[in-house]
């Protein structure tokens, strides 16, 4: 009788524990918009490589009442990337736009910490992430076929916005700002005319991507 006790407290337990594991998990999917990456050359010449949308999938799990952990996969680029410049030479501004429809950006995978801060409104509040992000997938362009993994490097991504949820609620939504720096390091030649920007060609994008996410949330 004892040991029958013993085995109902454990399953009793491990429902609990899997009950409370279950009640502060959370769904994430959403849309990106407004992505992009900004260079400046010397001053002279800005180029902005712009991703026209993208999407997201996630999952957060909150550790104590305002903090957390998460991780998902953010598709930067579906459809056509946007490539302006402008420069100025001798006083005279010159400027030039294309659209492509090769991927400039990289599939991501984010694992971050974040923390939901009250605003003072009872179903808004802050979100501030911060973590790593590690490139995925792989990109054919001109005919040659680059890993993702080999262009950049891991990184830092973070993000500021604001969530809406009404209790007992299960939906909500979040409109996030985000960053991740993309680094390829010594540069990879798209056209294969040079290790650098001193031999010509044409870079990855290098730098600081930004965009909005909106996306909506599922407690559970």
């Amino acid at each position: 009788k004892y040991h029958k006790e013993m085995t109902e407290m454990k399953k009793i337990s491990l429902l609990l524990i899997s009950i409370t594991t279950i009640a502060s998990s959370q769904l994430r999917v959403g849309l990106d918009f407004g992505g992009g990456v900004k260079q400046n050359f010397l001053g002279i010449m800005e180029i902005e490589q712009n991703s026209k949308q993208g999407f997201t999938v996630g999952y957060e799990k909150t550790l104590s009442g305002i903090a957390g952990i998460g991780a998902e996969y953010v598709v930067t680029q579906v459809g056509d990337a946007e490539m302006k410049s402008s420069a100025s030479f001798f006083g005279e501004s010159v400027s030039d736009s294309e659209t492509t429809s090769d991927k400039m950006f990289p599939n991501v995978l984010k694992v971050y910490g974040l923390a939901r801060v009250p605003l003072g409104v009872p179903f808004l509040r802050g979100v501030v992430r911060a973590g790593m992000f590690v490139p995925l997938g792989s990109t054919d362009i001109e005919g040659e076929s680059f890993k993702w993994g080999d262009v950049y490097k891991t990184g830092l991504t973070w993000g500021v916005g604001v969530r809406a949820k009404l209790p007992v609620f299960p939906f909500g939504a979040e409109l996030l700002y985000q960053s991740m720096k993309l680094d390829s390091g010594s540069g990879i030649d798209l056209f294969g005319e040079g290790d650098d920007d001193d031999e010509g060609g044409m870079l990855f994008p290098n730098g600081d991507f930004t965009n909005f996410t909106l996306a909506v949330t599922y407690s559970f």
